[in-house]
């Protein structure tokens, strides 16, 4: 009998990283494989609309359908987690998946866990033992950490975190980062400049930057702040266009978005915006542009294998292993401004570094798919703690 796997996406964030996964599982002959989305992942403001989704796949399941206006105050990301939470269980009680594929470190994911482990349904858990100290997303990783059965992390030094926090060394596998798989499947389908001037009806300048600024759930009183120093910065370099992508869906996340909003209808000329792009647009975007700023975990993993810099900014993303190629800064705007201009002196000068490569070469899902194949099922429902 065919095992039935469930992937689970519920951000923007997940859903290229998990919906790789999935393809990859369901070529295999052995696997059903069921692909189901929820949360803000369906949303106009912080994901792609229900349309987006069908073109990429007719068969993804939507478990909260229609359901796409979302308040990022602590009251509201309460009850809509709750709902969604309510609708997964009725779908896993129909389905009677045999393991299910959660990713990371969003507040959703939690929720996604308690769920599958209410049912007693095997997690398999992706990009654990990270590390994120200006958010909350350290609680909703490690927790997520401690009810699952099966890790799959993206460096060694994140089974070790696993180790200390006392899961089984035997049940954590490094594959490597999910996203490097999507760089090196994509590449050779990237978009020119000519395909965004046409679509967004704008033209590139002599310096591109790309900036994705999150909301810093730990200190959000600062996030209107911040975001406007970087912008400033970023304003005085000459001849230099701003793309900025929206933050995802964390509290306080729409005031954000209506600053955002607000900066673009004051420079039309200079600052392009988009509320998602999808995974490949995104890819193709940074590879045309020079620099890419903000606090985006996308920046810190992904972005270096394209050779392009990144300015990580403030310390939403402190505590992550980072390539030689990130660059990091305080908020404060002349340390921005002195970071800006010795990244561009070194695009200029030809003397950036070469990716090291710190999560790994890819294949991830390949990697993940061979473990799976030898993994024993009936022995994950008992787990053992330390």
């Amino acid at each position: 009998m065919k095992k039935k796997f469930l992937f689970l996406s519920s951000s923007r964030a997940d859903f290229g990283l998990i919906y790789n996964l999935y393809k990859t599982f369901k070529s295999h002959k052995d696997f059903s494989c069921y692909f189901a989305c929820s949360g803000s992942v369906v949303s106009s403001s912080y994901g792609y609309n229900e349309k987006q989704i069908i073109q990429i796949d007719k068969e993804i399941i939507f478990l909260n359908k229609g359901s796409n206006k979302f308040v990022s105050t602590p009251d509201k990301i309460t009850k809509y987690l709750g709902n969604i939470n309510s609708e997964l269980i009725r779908y896993c009680l129909k389905l009677k998946p045999n393991a299910a594929f959660i990713l990371g470190d969003r507040i959703e994911t939690i929720y996604q866990a308690i769920s599958l482990k209410v049912l007693n349904i095997p997690i398999m858990h992706l990009h654990g033992g990270e590390l994120t100290e200006g958010i909350y997303d350290d609680y909703w990783r490690h927790a997520t950490s401690k009810m699952s059965n099966i890790h799959f992390v993206s460096h060694k030094k994140y089974k070790s975190n696993l180790i200390k926090m006392g899961e089984d060394k035997k049940k954590i596998y490094v594959v490597g980062a999910y996203g490097i798989d999507n760089i090196i499947d994509n590449k050779k389908n990237f978009m020119q400049k000519s395909f965004f001037e046409k679509e967004y009806n704008f033209r590139f300048n002599d310096i591109n930057f790309i900036l994705t600024f999150h909301s810093v759930t730990l200190k959000p009183e600062n996030n209107i702040e911040h975001f406007k120093i970087i912008l400033k910065c970023l304003l005085k370099i000459k001849n230099a266009n701003i793309f900025i992508s929206h933050p995802g869906y964390d509290l306080y996340s729409e005031l954000l978005i209506k600053e955002i909003r607000k900066k673009r209808d004051l420079y039309r000329e200079r600052i392009f915006t988009f509320s998602n792009l999808g995974n490949l647009k995104y890819l193709s975007l940074v590879n045309l542009c020079d620099i890419v700023l903000g606090n985006s975990s996308s920046g810190i993993i992904e972005v270096p294998y394209l050779n392009k810099p990144v300015i990580d900014i403030g310390e939403r993303q402190k505590g992550r292993i980072k390539s030689n190629l990130v660059f990091n800064c305080s908020n404060n705007s002349r340390e921005i401004e002195k970071t800006l201009l010795k990244v561009i002196k070194k695009i200029k000068d030809k003397s950036l570094p070469k990716n090291n490569k710190i999560y790994g070469n890819g294949k991830t899902a390949k990697k993940t798919l061979k473990i799976i194949k030898n993994i024993d099922f009936t022995l994950l429902i008992n787990k053992k703690f330390f």
